[in-house]
């Protein structure tokens, strides 16, 4: 990183050049003044992947600028560039003799960029120039980066060799078993850590002899696990591709009570608001499959699941002794996680998580099926006349609206 800095101010930036409305832009003479380094952090990503993510550091630029518009006007451009985020993707894989990067993604962009123009101009041109440095950027330290891993895959062979260890072999020994309880978990700037407290006491052998010793007494020892938030996001975006993987929102008790067709005595129930003789009585689904990958956002030391559905609302109807289709909706879900719960599976050395949620916003896009217009009918409520009825429904208050998944 020290020699990318260097090599940063040592190199000019090119001039950059842009027009609004028939005037003309030039910035040249352009210096790096300022250069911090960002912070540089590799990930394995499984097999021979590896991920390498930079935040933090920046720099300021410092150059002269000449707007022309029947007149010229001259002055002194400066730049703030705050937070140097890069990811790049590979991966390495061993072809004859030789170690090639076979796959690379490459994204480069400043978190922030505060342009300043003395005497200023008008806020168009300095946005122009925000989006030319981004653009210029991608531009720039990608292929470097690009052709600097290649150079690095060739000189790989020498330093370490890479090998798959994912697939175990059937006599390899049992994995490890962390005996904990009461694990805790927060969530930070980086993702969530989980850390599990040691339930029995160590022991540790005599020197001589193999006899075991008891220590005196308890030892309190704790393991912590961290998960970065983009790695869970990973896991999360196989989601998209496992059409058998569904939310039954019907078996959350008040959601099958709101679908019922015959209401207790609050006649909280859709039976109250809908037409629904021809169906049985509670036999209503709620399905709902996932159309885009979820994703996990983290902010102010709390996390947010983004769910994208596509949901079904069913019900098995009297004649025709089969489950027919009634609305079909296009979902939005922000859901808090207000609990994470961490505990052994039965697979040996594995664990499995469950989480209580909050819902946070919910948004629906009403799309009532053609054949049943007439058998489901919302009683006041107006539809175009293409028979689609469009509804979105927010939930003010999160602490309400709790469920398991």
């Amino acid at each position: 990183m020290l020699a990318i800095r260097h090599d940063a101010i040592r190199h000019r930036p090119h001039t950059m050049r842009t027009s609004y409305h028939g005037m003309d832009i030039h910035v040249d003479s352009i210096q790096i003044v300022d250069f911090l380094v960002p912070k540089l952090t590799a990930e394995h990503m499984g097999g021979s992947k590896f991920r390498f993510v930079t935040h933090g550091g920046g720099m300021r630029y410092l150059g002269l600028y000449s707007a022309v518009y029947k007149t010229t006007r001259e002055g002194q451009f400066e730049a703030l560039l705050d937070d140097i985020r890069i990811q790049l993707d590979v991966k390495f894989e061993k072809v004859d003799d030789d170690v090639l990067v076979t796959q690379k993604k490459c994204t480069a962009k400043f978190e922030e960029v505060l342009v300043h123009l003395t005497p200023t101009l008008p806020s168009q041109i300095l946005d122009l120039l925000r989006e030319r440095i981004q653009k210029r950027f991608q531009e720039k330290v990608c292929p470097a980066l690009m052709k600097f891993t290649e150079k690095i895959a060739n000189i790989t062979q020498s330093l370490a060799s890479i090998e798959d260890i994912t697939w175990q072999s059937e006599s390899a020994g049992a994995p490890c078993i962390v005996r904990h309880e009461n694990a805790a978990w927060r969530f930070d700037t980086k993702g969530v850590k989980l850390s599990f407290k040691r339930s029995s006491p160590r022991e540790k052998r005599s020197a001589s002899g193999t006899s075991v010793k008891e220590i005196e007494s308890t030892q309190n020892e704790m393991a912590s696990v961290s998960l970065t938030e983009d790695y869970i996001n990973e896991m999360l975006g196989e989601l998209v591709e496992n059409d058998k993987i569904l939310f039954h929102l019907h078996r959350i008790t008040e959601i099958g009570r709101a679908l019922r067709t015959k209401c207790d005595e609050d006649g909280g129930c859709l039976g109250a608001n809908a037409d629904l003789d021809r169906v049985i009585d509670g036999s209503g689904h709620l399905d709902s499959r996932v159309t885009e990958a979820p994703f996990l956002e983290i902010k102010a030391h709390s996390a947010y699941l983004h769910l994208t559905l596509h949901t079904v609302l069913s019900y098995q109807n009297r004649a025709a002794h089969h489950r027919i289709p009634y609305l079909r909706l296009g979902t939005y879900m922000k859901l808090r996680i207000a609990d994470l719960f961490v505990d052994p599976s039965d697979v040996g050395g594995r664990y499995k998580w469950s989480a209580r949620f909050e819902i946070v916003d919910l948004k629906n896009v009403i799309r009532l099926v053609a054949d049943q217009r007439r058998a489901y009918r919302f009683r006041g409520n107006e539809n175009d006349s293409s028979g689609r009825a469009k509804a979105t429904t927010t939930t003010p208050n999160p602490h309400r609206s709790m469920f398991h998944f």
